[in-house]
């Protein structure tokens, strides 16, 4: 298991040049693939390189590791996740 953890920086809308981040997702292993549904919930697809693919939930404004849901699991059939859609 990989103990390196990758954020997920997000910035302002408009932002533009040497800025910094309005928050941070953290505690993500391969994240690749990103998603907000129409209440801003984001949801981040995790590659898996040394770790089961998973998807993680974060709350509208979320900032820092805590999350929602992790969904992952062999049921989910996840494996080198790469994208993320939600309806």
């Amino acid at each position: 298991m990989s103990n390196q953890t990758y954020a997920l920086e997000v910035f302002a809308p408009g932002a533009n040049g040497d800025v910094a981040p309005v928050r941070q997702l953290s505690g993500l292993y391969g994240p690749f693939g990103v998603a907000l549904d129409a209440k801003g919930k984001t949801y981040v697809a995790n590659l898996g390189l040394d770790d089961p693919a998973f998807v993680v939930v974060y709350a509208a404004g979320a900032n820092g590791y805590r999350y929602l849901r992790k969904i992952g699991g062999k049921k989910t059939k996840l494996n080198w996740s790469t994208g993320v859609f939600v309806r």
